[in-house]
């Protein structure tokens, strides 16, 4: 991304998409940049709590037990796993989440001020979300 910002003395848009929106933010976040805008399209900034898309990649698991697997060190090297945010276990998406919560700035242990700082560098900022993903539910977690 250094290389691209460089050449683009005007800034740049980023624009993200489903997972790839929390990967982007995560750009914004945690590097000193000249992004102007960033669109977020059908991403889920808050975390994922659904289990419609689990039961074609996990058919034994739904939602009230995937966090078993999700917050452990293992299920954290599934991508899902990092922004699986499950509100009956937040203690545990304290504790073995390696990537939401932090770029959320909720632990407070590794608070970090940049993450704002870099986040209001820009000019403008879209979150689109919508029922029909299919994917993301529930959808407003967008």
């Amino acid at each position: 991304m250094k290389p691209i910002m460089e050449k683009a003395e005007d800034g740049i848009i980023l624009i993200g998409y489903s997972q790839g929106g929390i990967i982007s933010r995560g750009i914004v976040e945690s590097m000193d940049h000249n992004i102007t805008t960033f669109i977020s399209l059908s991403s889920p900034q808050a975390g994922q709590y659904g289990d419609e898309f689990l039961r074609l990649i996990f058919p034994q698991y739904i939602k009230e037990t995937v966090y078993e697997v999700f917050y452990s060190r293992v299920g954290q090297r599934i991508s899902v796993a990092n922004y699986w945010n499950d509100p009956h276990h937040q203690e545990l998406y304290y504790k073995y989440s390696n990537y939401l919560p932090y770029l959320n700035n909720e632990i407070e242990d590794y608070f970090n001020e940049d993450y704002r700082n870099n986040f209001m560098k820009l000019k403008q900022l879209v979150l689109i979300g919508g029922p029909d993903d299919g994917v993301i539910t529930p959808w407003q977690s967008r």
